[in-house]
């Protein structure tokens, strides 16, 4: 988004990672006491159907930059319980001694995932656009939102 539409040079996507780590640090905080209270499934579901609402969002919001700084308010709140979140699930779902064992798990395949996702989110901006690819991830995650009701609770 930001070469494609702002034509931003490299100390902007910088600054953006940055500010992506600051929504993960603010988010910790904000999810760790709701997940404690609703437990891991709801509150993981609940974060992956707000995510989802969030990208739907982000597709009309594409060209405006208020839409940009509301979006970051709305993913701090709602998009950044993955990280924490599958922590906490992962910490809960097996024996004490096999904790880190499921926590490492988890990050390797959110790290494969993240790695698979780059390729196929490149070739689809270049083939598709990135509004279409917006739509899709959006989806996407509404699926990965709807099938979390299937799952056990932990």
């Amino acid at each position: 988004v930001l070469s494609v539409i702002y034509k931003a040079p490299p100390e902007v996507f910088s600054l953006a990672m940055g500010v992506a780590s600051i929504m993960l640090g603010i988010g910790t905080y904000i999810w760790g006491p709701i997940v404690d209270r609703l437990g891991g499934r709801k509150t993981l579901t609940m974060a992956i159907l707000a995510s989802a609402i969030v990208t739907y969002i982000m597709y009309p919001a594409l060209g405006i930059m208020w839409g940009y700084i509301i979006l970051f308010w709305l993913v701090t709140f709602f998009g950044v319980v993955g990280m924490p979140g599958t922590s906490y699930v992962a910490s809960r779902s097996v024996r004490p001694e096999l904790v880190s064992v499921a926590i490492t798990t988890i990050f390797i395949a959110i790290s494969i995932a993240s790695i698979i996702g780059g390729f196929t989110a490149g070739a689809l901006i270049a083939s598709q656009g990135l509004a279409t690819t917006i739509l899709i991830a959006a989806t996407i995650e509404l699926i990965g939102g709807i099938m979390m009701f299937g799952l056990p609770k932990v």
